[in-house]
């Protein structure tokens, strides 16, 4: 083989190896989570690792859930209506990152809490799951894991 030949041979290789790379790299990407709509709170509380009351007392710094950004709060547990714990704990609404304005379209649903301190009921899941320190713990999905704590405290039978 001339020494033009291989020298040819050689820039084929290199392209085809060059556009199977970007081939691969270009079909890579983060897929977006389908979430599950519970039918009533109880169906959410029985599929949570924990349901708490507590208040809203602050926001913590950023944490990295799903590939992307998502807040964290410090909540007062007042009552564990299911699971066991101390207080505060440390609470991430589960991020959305593929719907409009992401992380929390509509809203990160714990700041109205913050802002007017309405206790809340958090259906929710150890943040393990996540890489999150232990102890932190993420709202069910991003639209149903708060909601306005019931006066007497019982899971309600609807939304």
């Amino acid at each position: 083989m001339t020494r033009r030949a291989r020298a040819l041979v050689g820039v084929l290789v290199v392209g085809v190896a060059s556009l199977t790379v970007a081939a691969c790299a270009s079909t890579q990407s983060a897929g977006c989570a389908s979430w599950v709509d519970f039918k009533t709170p109880a169906d959410a509380a029985a599929d949570a690792d924990a349901v708490v009351i507590g208040t809203v007392a602050g926001r913590g710094d950023d944490v990295r859930v799903m590939g992307g950004d998502a807040h964290t709060w410090t909540v007062e547990v007042a009552d564990w209506v299911r699971g066991h714990g101390g207080s505060p704990i440390v609470v991430t609404p589960m991020p959305d990152h593929c719907g409009e304005d992401p992380p929390y379209p509509g809203g990160d649903p714990l700041r109205p809490f913050a802002d007017d301190g309405t206790p809340v009921m958090l259906f929710l899941r150890e943040g393990d799951a996540y890489d999150l320190e232990e102890g932190v713990y993420t709202t069910l999905t991003p639209y149903q894991g708060v909601i306005p704590a019931p006066v007497d405290g019982r899971i309600p039978e609807e939304w």
